[in-house]
């Protein structure tokens, strides 16, 4: 029995756990075999079987897990392996995904920001365009008002006693001039000066040595404008020289032709002498 004890205590060799196991088995077996008209040794060489056969059931039981864990130990470089490269493969397409996205947000941002950009100028530009607009129609509604008010003035210092009333008249006017001096209102000169089709209105002519030919004798109506933009131009009729003075001057023109002409011409034919001389 000490043996017997010894044996089942001590580890069993590397690679004899099975025939360990056999032979314990045989051992208690055999024994229990010959003992068995005594009940009590019979009741336990069966305990001691059956702890010895637990024993050796647990040993053969955990016999495959190490098996298991041996090869799934060898297996698991090879999986982790194939494991990561899959991963890595999974990282590479996204991270390419993602800088495609990134690339295609960008170009749109970049469109969207010069979108933003000139869309803002303009918006700028109409309504700068829509201000002057507004502006000069407001002028130009208001000037003929501005018209009739200087024709009262003009009325109110031929009549007697009016001078109250032109110094208002004109009042008004200078105030009219002076809130829109800062936007660059301003009347264009027309009387005494020459003609210019880009600001004067011609409407007619007028014979009159008072006036240079071709400059501005009458101006029947005022002309504007607002800094370079021509509100309204000049109403005007236009100088020229007077009948008379236009047939006298086609006659010197016709005398003084003449006598350029009979100059050119020579002293005539030459004199003969007297007869008989040879």
């Amino acid at each position: 029995m000490d043996k017997e004890a010894k044996a089942l205590t001590e580890p069993p060799a590397p690679g004899t756990e099975g025939a360990v196991v056999t032979a314990r088995r045989d051992d208690l077996v055999a024994p229990a075999a010959e003992a068995a008209p005594s009940g009590e040794a019979t009741a336990g060489a069966e305990a001691q079987t059956d702890g010895v056969a637990e024993a050796a059931a647990d040993t053969e039981a955990e016999v495959p897990v190490e098996e298991d864990e041996a090869c799934a130990a060898q297996g698991a470089p090879a999986a982790a392996a194939d494991e990561t490269a899959a991963r890595l493969a999974a990282l590479e397409a996204e991270k390419a995904d993602l800088e495609r996205r990134v690339a295609e947000l960008r170009d749109r941002l970049l469109r969207s920001a010069a979108d933003f950009d000139n869309f803002r100028k303009r918006t700028a530009r109409q309504e700068q365009e829509t201000k002057e607009r507004a502006r000069v129609e407001a002028l130009r509604t208001f000037l003929p008002v501005i018209d009739n008010v200087e024709r009262a003035l003009g009325f109110a210092r031929e009549m007697a006693g009016g001078e109250r009333v032109a110094e208002g008249l004109q009042m008004v006017v200078r105030g009219f001039f002076d809130a829109f001096a800062g936007d660059g209102l301003a009347r264009i000169e027309a009387l005494g000066r020459p003609f210019d089709p880009t600001h004067h209105e011609a409407v007619g002519q007028v014979e009159t040595a008072e006036t240079p030919a071709g400059c501005v004798a009458q101006e029947l109506q005022a002309g504007y404008r607002l800094g370079e933009r021509l509100l309204r131009p000049a109403l005007v009729v236009v100088a020229k020289p007077p009948a008379a003075t236009a047939v006298t001057a086609a006659a010197e023109a016709a005398a003084t032709e003449a006598a350029v002409s009979g100059a050119s011409d020579g002293a005539g034919p030459a004199e003969e002498g007297p007869a008989g001389e040879s």
